[in-house]
């Protein structure tokens, strides 16, 4: 969603929110606004998610493109609680009896579920995009290889080597992506074998280039080996 979507739906809520309050008092019965019951419900019905609708907008408006599994869990959550809200408001304000008791305790159960519910799924969401972070970190490693690889097949004539490359780039591709931290020498000398390859190739020093190849070939599979070890 973008920040125009987030803008709309609050928008839109609010255009709801004014509708149904238009009604409201066009309807409700002479009297019952005297109610302190009717104004705690009127309170946690309108006021109450209207204010949270936009924290969760700035929230998921504000979020990063790495954390967007969180917007359809917020917002799901804050837009059913606002029509369990609306349900109970609406309920309570139509009772022809003052019962402000009754109103605190129903709209407290309601408010703290939903602060309860929110927290979990806050939790949850934070949780997941930190996983996809450190993901992206991990696999960055083996599409960079490639992407060096890749670079360098355009720039070589000689067709032999041209395929020792693409193979080198398919295996590369076909790797573990997951990284490790026991991985990190291995990877090191990976990738400097992967920049001699480049440099050789841009210096046009391509007698050089199949034996750094094979190298590079036999640290690849030793690095994936080890992958296979650590799950």
């Amino acid at each position: 969603m973008k920040k125009k979507d987030f803008i709309a739906s609050l928008i839109s809520l609010l255009i709801v929110y004014g509708v149904i309050n238009l009604i409201l008092f066009l309807v409700i019965p002479e009297g019952r606004t005297d109610f302190a019951s009717f104004w705690i419900a009127w309170s946690f019905t309108f006021p109450l998610p209207l204010l949270t609708a936009i924290g969760v907008t700035i929230y998921c408006a504000l979020t990063e493109q790495t954390s967007i599994v969180k917007i359809p869990l917020m917002f799901t959550l804050q837009y059913s609680f606002a029509v369990v809200y609306l349900v109970a408001g609406i309920i309570l304000m139509l009772i022809n009896k003052n019962i402000p008791v009754v109103a605190w305790v129903v709209e407290a159960i309601i408010t703290a579920i939903f602060v309860i519910l929110l927290l979990y799924a806050w939790l949850s969401a934070s949780y997941i995009s930190k996983n996809i972070k450190h993901t992206k970190k991990k696999v960055f490693y083996i599409r960079s290889l490639q992407a060096d690889i890749d670079t360098c097949i355009p720039q070589v004539d000689d067709g032999t080597i041209q395929d020792m490359l693409r193979e080198l780039s398919s295996k590369i591709r076909f790797s573990d992506p997951m990284s490790h931290a026991s991985l990190k020498d291995i990877e090191q000398a990976l990738q400097a074998l992967v920049g001699e390859i480049v440099a050789n190739v841009s210096d046009g020093k391509l007698d050089l280039v199949p034996e750094l190849v094979k190298k590079a070939t036999v640290s690849l599979d030793s690095r994936n080996n080890k992958c296979k070890l650590l799950k």
